[in-house]
């Protein structure tokens, strides 16, 4: 019910007993088309601007490196397994770490893979998206055992925060409006 009236509501949400609420924030987790409450003026942390901006890698990379001095990892746009090989083969030492393969549409690590060779790639991967090569940074060793991500977040178009998750599997996320 509340995904529905997201997309076409006024801003109110149905709460656990079924009554119509009107939030004060909404922290934004997952995409969808959830406009109704940046229309009805509601505070919105990660609004939908925001996100068609991170959706896309590569012009998240633009962003950052046009108005930050963070160093970015070099990454390059394949569009089939065979680019792969060949991307790798002509950057050898920028790649002899390993490398992280992920669509370069998305969001919350959907897609994402860590290979240290192109032996380790499936035989059955396929490439339906584009999807980007992109250079393995190994961290300090205090995550050096565990996949670690850092989201920033967002409200009124300023940051408002980070989170930094830590696990020793692969981490999880949530996937509904929060």
């Amino acid at each position: 019910k509340n995904r529905k009236l997201m997309s076409k509501g006024d801003g109110h949400l149905i709460d656990t007993k079924g009554r119509k609420i009107m939030p004060d924030v909404i922290l934004r987790v997952a995409a969808g088309r959830p406009y109704a409450q940046e229309k009805a003026g509601i505070k919105i942390i990660n609004p939908t601007c925001i996100l068609n901006i991170t959706k896309d890698k590569i012009r998240t990379k633009k962003v950052v490196e046009k108005y930050t001095k963070i160093k970015i990892p070099k990454s390059f746009r394949v569009n089939k397994k065979s680019d792969i090989k060949k991307r790798l083969n002509k950057n050898k030492k920028l790649f002899s770490q390993g490398f992280i393969l992920k669509p370069r549409h998305g969001q919350k690590s959907e897609g994402v893979f860590v290979f240290h060779s192109y032996k380790e790639i499936p035989a059955d991967f396929r490439i339906r998206k584009p999807y980007l090569v992109e250079e393995l940074i190994q961290p300090f060793d205090l995550f050096n055992e565990e996949f670690f991500e850092i989201r920033g977040m967002a409200m009124n178009g300023k940051y408002a925060g980070s989170m930094l998750f830590i696990s020793p599997k692969r981490p999880l996320h949530l996937v509904a409006e929060g």
